[in-house]
């Protein structure tokens, strides 16, 4: 009877493990269906960026995105509740800058509800693209978004993962894993 159990069990504890290993079978089968051509940008779009305390990542983020050719017109920051030098390091790429503080409103939805409506006021675009501060970017993954949310008419979303380096704990890399799992090979399985 106790072994009746254990492998009834252990048989229902395997099906997430057998989930998984099935959603990683079809995605070693899987091809990229991005065409290799990046095309001329379709519409108009804004790079909406809420940062709390970036200041030690922020000049790389925004320097990937200029290399990208990404006019320093088109991003706006929103500094939310920083006590960094996050707004001043911002400033020097010619971006605008929101600075907003609040005690009792914080965190990055309350970030990103100011930047969407001094968008509305100020300068409506056809694409909204909501980017972390903390984001590494693929070459022109910001104008094949453009044109896909575009050419598509709806959400696009960009593969987001954890960078895992071998100096990180064991836990960090099973959640690296976790990332890598959830948000590119799941995805590509369902």
């Amino acid at each position: 009877m106790l072994n009746l159990l254990l492998i009834s069990v252990a048989s229902i504890l395997s099906i997430p493990l057998m989930v998984i290993g099935v959603e990683l079978l079809i995605s070693l089968l899987h091809k990229p269906s991005l065409s290799k051509e990046v095309g001329e940008r379709k519409g108009t779009y804004k790079i909406l960026m809420p940062a709390h305390n970036e200041a030690d990542i922020i000049e790389n983020t925004l320097s990937l995105l200029i290399d990208q050719e990404v006019s320093a017109s088109d991003i706006v920051v929103v500094a939310d509740n920083c006590t960094d030098k996050t707004a001043e390091l911002a400033r020097q790429f010619g971006v605008t800058v929101l600075e907003r503080f609040s005690d009792a409103n914080r965190g990055k939805g309350f970030a990103l509800d100011y930047g969407i409506n001094y968008l509305k006021v100020n300068d409506s675009p056809d694409i909204l693209m909501i980017l972390d501060a903390d984001c590494e970017l693929n070459h022109d993954s910001i104008i094949r978004s453009v044109n896909k949310a575009m050419s598509e008419n709806r959400p696009v979303q960009m593969t987001y993962l954890m960078r895992v380096v071998n100096r990180d704990s064991f836990s960090q890399r099973i959640a690296g894993f976790a990332w890598l799992v959830r948000n590119k090979i799941r995805p590509i399985a369902v």
